[in-house]
């Protein structure tokens, strides 16, 4: 007797197709249509049973309340046509108990018992056979996350649970049409008669890089209980869970603006120090070893003198040695000095340095200058500043990012920076990774875990919006030197 065909192998009919593809769906899609169909109606039969049982039992405050706890009691005040409602409402029916300590329920409901659970109780006699499995498995089942990981359109998805590891192949119509592998779900998996089914879904799709939070969190858990997690520990901990989803749901929801850093780790907050001096010739002679990587002379070659051979104008950048954050780079741009007959500007991007520049100032030249102003330009005003083109007048039109990035010496210097890093960053120690290098990591589980998760993210960045030097096939690059 042939064995059974896997789901990824061809198909034996010899269509070419994967057998999930072809004759599979033959075999599943007329028995599971049946029951996916009779599912969704006992699902909705449900409700006003349910809603009787609450109004009967527990009262009208109970919605808010569960509304209060489902939501970590912030304060929220429940609105049907929010979308979270999608899986508020399952989560009423089937999880919520009221707290005997802190309700104002007043029919006091039977003990321990969510709503749905108070219906199989009360009215067992009028409730199907299917009814009852279905209130069943939905008050026993817990919530967890799944990454999705295929999908068959119209059919089924397979995903896994990252808490626990299982893998179950849900039965699914509308949801398998926009499934997304890699993708990341909260929510409540229901067994029916043998067969697997969504209920009470949050109605947003998780990028993977969430995954990673996830992953921590998992680990942690397993460290506390110094075990693997269950389906009982998913039901125990369905609050810890399901704060970590509002952390999730508010960060995709509320966006908050990036953080932007310089290379040294320091808040890009933009300063202009402004100076008074005698001589502009004096403060260059002082400051242009500050430009290590030029020599005097060529930096005079584009200055500009007085008729009596003064120095009167002159611009020049404030370098450091090599780079804390990128390895391969020689030098690092720490300001911009301009040099003119009475004034010096000084244009840098956080507070330290600019303090920095002062220290160094003082030490380098005692006398001929006086500090004027210290302007600070919050960074959100800077970035809406335009550049202009260097052989234009200043009324020639700004150039747009798109515009700036399009040029050829921008586009070659971030291929050579992006190389440099990417070429580098197996052997970088990161945070990400609890300290260690990605090579490192690649020896562990939990490791590769985190590593696929990144790539996964790194991949559909430059699938999506491809930079030179950071593109697909860098990282695949990578996945192979790391063995994944």
């Amino acid at each position: 007797m042939a064995n059974k065909p896997g789901r990824n192998d061809p198909c034996p009919c010899g269509s070419e197709k994967k057998y999930k593809k072809c004759c599979y769906l033959t075999q599943i899609n007329a028995p599971s249509d049946l029951c996916w169909q009779r599912v969704q109606k006992t699902h909705s039969g449900l409700i006003p049973k349910i809603l009787d049982v609450i109004y009967e039992h527990y009262g009208p405050s109970a919605i808010h309340e569960a509304w209060e706890e489902f939501h970590l009691y912030d304060d929220s005040e429940f609105e049907e046509n929010k979308p979270i409602v999608q899986i508020f409402m399952p989560w009423f029916f089937y999880n919520w108990v009221p707290d005997p300590e802190d309700t104002e329920v007043k029919k006091k409901p039977l003990k321990d018992t969510p709503p749905a659970a108070t219906l199989l109780l009360t009215e067992k006699n009028r409730l199907n056979s299917f009814e009852k499995e279905y209130i069943e498995s939905c008050c026993n089942r817990p919530y967890s996350f799944y990454e999705i990981k295929d999908s068959i359109v119209g059919s089924s998805i397979d995903v896994e649970d990252i808490l626990t590891g299982e893998r179950y192949t849900v039965y699914e119509k509308k949801g398998s049409q926009n499934a997304v592998p890699g993708s990341v779900f909260f929510g409540k998996i229901v067994i029916i008669q043998n067969k697997y089914y969504f209920d009470g879904l949050a109605p947003i799709q998780i990028p993977p890089k969430y995954k990673l939070q996830i992953i921590n969190l998992r680990e942690n858990i397993k460290k506390d209980l110094k075990k693997e997690i269950t389906t009982e520990d998913l039901i125990e901990l369905e609050g810890v869970f399901r704060g970590v989803f509002w952390s999730i749901w508010d960060a995709i929801m509320n966006p908050s603006p990036p953080i932007m850093t310089n290379t040294e780790g320091h808040l890009m907050i933009p300063h202009k120090i402004i100076y008074e001096i005698d001589s502009a010739t004096k403060m260059f002679e002082a400051l242009h070893e500050l430009c290590f990587n030029t020599s005097k002379e060529d930096l005079l070659e584009d200055a500009t003198f007085s008729e009596d051979g003064e120095l009167t104008d002159i611009s020049f950048p404030w370098l450091g040695k090599g780079n804390k954050k990128h390895e391969t780079w020689d030098n690092t741009v720490l300001g911009h000095i301009t040099i003119t007959e009475t004034k010096m500007e000084v244009d840098l991007n956080s507070k330290e340095r600019a303090k920095k520049f002062k220290a160094l100032l003082t030490k380098k030249i005692k006398t001929g200058w006086s500090l004027k102003a210290t302007l600070i330009e919050p960074i959100e005003s800077k970035l809406k500043q335009g550049f202009k083109k260097d052989d234009e007048s200043e009324s020639s039109d700004e150039l747009t990012s798109e515009e700036i990035m399009a040029l050829p010496e921008v586009q070659q210097h971030l291929e050579t920076m992006n190389k440099s890093h990417w070429e580098n960053w197996i052997d970088m120690p990161l945070p990400i990774l609890s300290g260690l290098t990605p090579k490192k990591a690649a020896k562990t589980k939990v490791g590769k875990e985190k590593l696929e998760v990144l790539l996964y993210d790194f991949e559909s960045k430059a699938l999506n919006n491809p930079s030179p030097g950071q593109t697909v096939s860098v990282f695949k690059e990578i996945r192979k030197k790391l063995g994944l």
